[in-house]
């Protein structure tokens, strides 16, 4: 048998994540006396507009593929059947998968693409109990669920395929988001953020992820942080704490600056594009922005790794947040992905503050399915 990925793993994940939000807030305890704000403020996680806008895309979606979600699963399983096919021959250590135009996949994402599987309950149920445990001590809570790379391009992943051969997408994403929603975490839809940019006829056909690799481009970093911050412009205390200035000047990621040092095979490297434009946000005092740790809003959760170290310093999603909503927003990096060590290490990372009204956890979305294990 073998093993994609951990339950473990995903757990360390979302504990680590929780273990620096804590330490970020200076809270020896959850039961912690708020300072500065209290819990009777505001309607933590409560935001209706949000809330409305992803049950009404959700229900829009299992109306039109469903009408439930079995129907739903059923009809896509069938759907990708001969692709699933192509993609079980491969090697079982074959960890990245070539499509086709250049494009690469990882063993993980192919996993999360072509075997649905039940989702971990228990990783849903704790995503809950942080945004619970953060409303009690003066904070808000908000998720962003990070979508595969197979969620936007699954016809990348085989010559020969094309938009048209997916008429019915994965409903993965969805039941995932429906079920948190379920539990009382509020998040954004950044799936559909992306799926706009993609089919925009705008002439802009730079894709939201590198096609050689996981990491999303410049671009799906930008339109990530616009969701971010239409909904942070909400909170009733922005008007509070949007006092800082910050301009964009143009840059780009080069491939052989960054990009180069990925843990890319040959094939991939070979395929990387020379230069990916990006914007480089300035703080007030004309200087490359770098997000510290005390702000108003952090942003935290291994995938902020993703967004953050995809793209040249100023240029990650919490500095395009920055300067979106004129808020300082702060960035605490959670690299690891073992589980016995990461709260120690997280302890180490992070500077005590009490000026967080936000945090903003970042999760890929494959992180909700539980461990793959075939024959």
């Amino acid at each position: 048998m073998t093993k994609t990925r951990s339950n473990w793993t995903n757990l360390g994940f979302i504990s680590l994540a929780l273990a620096l939000v804590l330490q970020t807030l200076n809270a020896p305890c959850i039961a912690r006396p708020v300072t500065g704000h209290t819990v009777s403020e505001r309607p933590f996680g409560r935001d209706t507009i949000s809330r409305a806008s992803n049950q009404q895309t959700i229900a829009k979606e299992l109306r039109e593929f469903g009408p439930d979600w079995a129907s739903w699963t059923e009809t896509y399983v069938r759907e990708i059947g001969g692709i699933r096919a192509s993609l079980d021959g491969r090697p079982k250590l074959e960890r990245e998968i070539e499509g086709w135009d250049c494009w690469f996949f990882d063993r993980e994402s192919i996993e999360y693409m072509v075997h649905p599987r039940a989702m971990d309950r228990h990783l849903v149920q704790l995503v809950g109990s942080i945004s619970d445990s953060l409303a009690r001590i003066g904070v808000d809570f908000l998720l962003v669920p990070i979508p595969d790379k197979t969620d936007l391009y699954p016809e990348k992943c085989a010559e020969g395929l094309t938009t048209s051969t997916f008429p019915v997408p994965s409903p993965h994403y969805r039941l995932i988001c429906q079920e948190l929603l379920n539990a009382g975490v509020e998040l954004v839809d950044v799936l559909s953020a992306y799926r706009e940019a993609k089919h925009r006829d705008d002439g802009d056909t730079a894709s939201t992820f590198i096609p050689a690799y996981r990491f999303c481009t410049p671009k799906g970093v930008s339109i990530a942080a616009k969701v971010i911050a239409e909904r942070v412009k909400r909170y009733q205390w922005y008007d509070s704490v949007a006092k800082d200035i910050y301009r964009a000047s143009k840059g780009q990621v080069t491939k052989d600056g960054y990009l180069n040092g990925l843990r890319l095979g040959a094939a991939a490297k070979a395929c990387l594009q020379p230069i990916y434009p990006t914007e480089v946000i300035l703080n007030s005092t004309g200087g490359v922005n770098t997000p510290g740790r005390d702000a108003p809003v952090v942003v935290t959760g291994y995938s902020a790794g993703l967004y953050d170290c995809a793209v040249a310093q100023g240029s990650g999603i919490a500095s395009q947040v920055s300067y979106l909503t004129s808020c300082a927003t702060g960035l605490v990096l959670t690299l690891s992905d073992d589980p016995e060590n990461a709260i120690d290490k997280a302890r180490r990372l992070v500077v005590g503050t009490k000026s967080v009204r936000l945090v903003v956890l970042l999760v890929e979305i494959r992180n909700f399915m539980p461990e793959m294990v075939r024959k």
